[in-house]
């Protein structure tokens, strides 16, 4: 079977000794400075098990910093949460209302004070059901790849058919489109539906099914999604952004 290189996009954080770059540089260079400033040069040493810590916790998640300082970026009041009896948050940001506006309080606290999404999310608008358009004004519709029965298939068919999808992509070269690949690895509860006149096989059954613990069954799907964008061979995009609401549900519908 032919093997082709596969380039892959910078999934992982850079990393200095197996522990994120930015992590690692803040957490060293505050034990630095707090030992320079105090003038105790031994508290240097917590630097080694500060290092072990960051390093197991890298080994269970490499994004796992990340997601912490996007938990303290995103804390929610406490207040609003003893309120609500849950967190909250929003997906557009809001501007605080002026203290002399005649508009009536709708809630004890401010929409403008919870934290929100909207610098994630990279989405403005739905088109229709299966299209959506970003922030940037690019169209982007995902499917779900059923793949092929690989095991089972010849490899001299297996190189065919990878070098037709090589010649589509190939095709698509000097046109606004890109296309992006996601693999979602999940888990599932998946079992036979099985009966037995014989109770020593049913036995076996039960006992074979119950070996198995929930969550240890993981389902990999395939999803294929193209973004396209219409702004670089219809029109200007400050054209586009400057014009009316009319006018782009016009030029979108063009597309």
């Amino acid at each position: 079977m032919e093997k082709n290189p596969l380039f892959k996009g910078l999934t992982r954080p850079p990393m200095i000794f197996g522990v994120p770059m930015t992590p690692f540089v803040i957490a060293m260079g505050s034990i630095i400075l707090v030992a320079f400033y105090s003038q105790n040069i031994f508290l240097v040493g917590f630097s080694i098990p500060v290092f072990f810590i960051m390093k197991a916790m890298t080994k269970r998640d490499d994004f796992i910093f990340r997601l912490m300082f996007l938990k303290m970026r995103f804390f929610s009041n406490p207040a609003s949460k003893n309120y609500y009896k849950a967190k909250t948050y929003s997906t557009n940001s809001y501007r605080q209302m002026p203290p002399n506006s005649n508009f009536p309080k709708i809630s004890v606290f401010g929409l403008n004070a919870e934290p929100n999404f909207e610098k994630l999310i990279p989405f403005s608008s739905l088109i229709n059901d299966s299209v959506v358009i970003t922030k940037d004004y690019l169209l982007m519709t995902t499917w779900e790849i059923g793949g092929i029965s690989f095991e089972a298939e010849d490899d001299d068919e297996l190189d065919i058919k990878n070098d037709l999808l090589n010649m589509l992509f190939k095709s698509f070269a000097n046109e606004p489109v890109s296309f992006y690949f996601h693999n979602c690895r999940y888990s599932i509860e998946d079992k036979l539906t099985s009966k037995f006149n014989n109770a020593f096989l049913e036995e076996i059954d039960r006992k074979y099914y119950e070996s198995f613990k929930q969550g240890t069954l993981r389902k990999n799907s395939l999803y294929l999604t193209l973004i396209f964008n219409p702004l670089k061979v219809k029109i200007e995009k400050t054209t586009f952004m400057k014009s009316s609401f009319e006018n782009k549900r016009k030029t979108i519908s063009v597309f």
